[in-house]
């Protein structure tokens, strides 16, 4: 047997014989369940936490990625071989992950300080750019030496390109310049130093005990 049942402007089926719900039921029920993930989903978004933790596993990887490479570069020449490792060819993905670890490290203190950067189960936009470490670091008031600051730029122009491309989305990005010491290079170039630099603002951002 079939009742039907008029509530309101909604029509609502059940069939008692069998027990089942209507197609409507399963759907406001569904309706219901999104909400609550999208609530989830905002509360995990906007807890600091969760960041610094994802930062930390992020510059952990990089490290032992870093360490890899570092001696296959220094046992290089006691190699002899007519073909370069691959993991000689490593470095700027264990940048990559560097710069995500940084991007997550400023983010959670972005929230950590009353921001917010999920609404209605989305990121929202805080910066123009979410890559943009430079921008990341205004936001969040890092302070950083002119050299520092050039340290996050070439940073992000490798998490936004080198480090997962082999060339950027323009050559305007990072045009090559005339030097005294090594003719003409590139504007933004990376050194070994920088690295512990970022590996310690990492870890001061997040806390010597979640890293």
């Amino acid at each position: 047997m079939v009742f039907i049942i008029i509530l309101v402007d909604m029509l609502i089926i059940i069939d008692y014989h069998h027990g089942e719900p209507s197609s409507m039921e399963r759907q406001m029920k569904n309706i219901l369940s999104m909400q609550q993930q999208k609530d989830d989903f905002d509360r995990q978004a906007n807890n600091y936490i969760c960041w610094f933790r994802k930062a930390n596993a992020l510059r952990l990887s990089a490290n032992i990625l870093l360490r890899q490479y570092l001696e296959c570069f220094k046992s290089l020449k006691e190699l002899k071989c007519t073909k370069a490792p691959a993991s000689l060819f490593i470095h700027e993905q264990a940048l990559l992950l560097e710069g995500f670890a940084l991007e997550c490290a400023l983010k959670g203190i972005y929230i950590a300080d009353g921001g917010i950067i999920a609404k209605d189960g989305k990121i929202i936009k805080v910066v123009s750019n979410q890559h943009n470490l430079s921008s990341w670091c205004v936001k969040t008031k890092t302070q950083l030496s002119d050299r520092e600051k050039v340290i996050i730029k070439t940073l992000s122009l490798i998490i936004t390109s080198y480090g997962r491309y082999p060339v950027p989305v323009s050559f305007s990005n990072n045009q090559r310049i005339r030097t005294k010491e090594y003719g003409y290079k590139p504007l933004y170039m990376w050194h070994h130093d920088d690295f512990v630099f970022v590996d310690s603002l990492i870890t001061s951002l997040i806390g010597e005990e979640l890293s």
